[in-house]
């Protein structure tokens, strides 16, 4: 009977972690009007070996927000996304409490987008406002799951006004994502839950009374 003897030497094996390069600088957002993606990247100068961490992610997106519109083209509307709050919000427009998030940014909108730059926000003839109607064509299931926001439910009409204290003056002086003419199916996220949004058709828009039956006795949300 002849019998192996297998003899394996031990083998000091060692590990390296991937080594990255630092970030290099964020691209141009990839829309020139409302909400974009922005990217950034780094590359491997040494990667893993024998078992060691990589090195991802290599590339590295974020949100971006550009006003560089044409106000008068409908696909720029097409584009756009409504950001609502309920119109019992309106007044906290005028004032504002360290403790309330929401109610600062209505005043404090420039920090939320700070590429609008020294846009003028001084205040604007109120007779311009207006109020829209929309019928919800696609909700969110958070939406339906909240109190107080039956309106934001598919098949339903909604009024929204927009307030001076909203208006873009690179779009002509409206709302952003009010969707520019009738019939148009836009965008819309509720401001306060962030994960209640869909889409909506406008039907009508109307003067600063909002006088469409709709709105009466008051609008349901203000455009942020």
């Amino acid at each position: 009977m002849f019998i192996y003897i297998s003899r394996q030497k031990n083998i000091n094996v060692s590990v390296h972690d991937c080594i990255g390069s630092e970030w290099g600088p964020w691209s141009a957002c990839n829309n020139k009007c409302g909400r974009g993606i922005q990217k950034r990247s780094r590359k491997i100068e040494r990667p893993a070996e024998n078992g060691g961490k990589g090195c991802n992610p290599l590339v590295q997106r974020r949100y971006c927000y550009s006003t560089q519109c044409d106000k008068h083209d409908p696909e720029i509307a097409l584009r756009e996304t409504a950001y609502i709050l309920p119109a019992e919000l309106s007044a906290a427009r005028h004032k504002v409490t360290n403790n309330d998030i929401i109610r600062a940014n209505l005043r404090l909108r420039k920090q939320l987008f700070p590429s609008l730059g020294d846009t003028d926000w001084s205040p604007y003839n109120v007779s311009k406002e207006y109020c829209v109607t929309f019928s919800i064509t696609k909700a969110s299931q958070k939406c339906t799951k909240k109190s107080g926001q039956s309106e934001l439910s598919e098949g339903s009409t909604v009024c929204v006004k927009c307030e001076t204290t909203a208006f873009i003056p690179s779009l002509d002086y409206r709302c952003r994502g009010d969707g520019g003419t009738e019939g148009m199916i836009t965008r819309w996220s509720l401001f306060s839950e962030p994960y209640c949004y869909g889409k909506w058709q406008r039907t009508v828009k109307t003067g600063s009374e909002c006088d469409a039956s709709v709105c009466q006795p008051k609008p349901h949300y203000i455009f942020v």
